[in-house]
């Protein structure tokens, strides 16, 4: 097994999806967050996609299963505004207000894999998987969430000023 820290760059938007009225009474779509307000994708969302990943590329369809996803996201969302589609009654088009990660956005997931996913297939699998599905909180699909990746590295815990990762 080994711990890794995957960094994605955002393709297209990524929008969050739970309901939240402001001060003011307008609803807004944020991000999930953890109790100590930090961004969460959930394991199931990552799960679905490497398990599609894998079907693809036909490796490791039952190893994917067994990747454990760090909840929490490294990354700051920013408000976005989805525009739907404006009515054929000449009504003007409305907006809803997202926290959003922003095409161009990086983040950062931990997470770790099996013996029996090297780091090469590992970035194969996310590879594909953001090419083609992406991770998305609104509307799960091929419309929000792709993304690319930008590195796949050990990650380094450091404890009191200690490297831990060579223990």
């Amino acid at each position: 097994m080994q711990e890794v820290t995957v960094r994605i760059k955002f393709n297209r938007v990524c929008p969050g999806s739970t309901r939240k009225r402001t001060e003011d009474g307008n609803v807004e779509f944020c991000m999930l967050r953890s109790p100590d307000n930090r961004v969460m994708f959930l394991a199931t969302w990552w799960r679905a996609i490497m398990s599609y990943a894998a079907q693809v590329i036909n490796k490791h369809q039952k190893d994917v299963r067994s990747i454990c996803w760090d909840p929490i996201v490294d990354g700051e969302p920013q408000k976005w505004r989805r525009y739907s589609q404006e009515s054929g009654d000449g009504r003007r088009r409305r907006f809803a207000v997202h926290e959003a990660f922003l095409p161009g956005s990086v983040i950062g997931v931990h997470c770790v894999l099996p013996a029996t996913i090297g780091l090469d297939d590992f970035w194969s699998l996310l590879d594909v998987a953001g090419a083609y599905k992406g991770i998305s909180p609104y509307k799960p699909s091929d419309d929000y969430g792709t993304f690319e990746v930008v590195s796949v590295t050990h990650r380094k815990r450091v404890v009191d000023g200690e490297d831990l990762s060579s223990c």
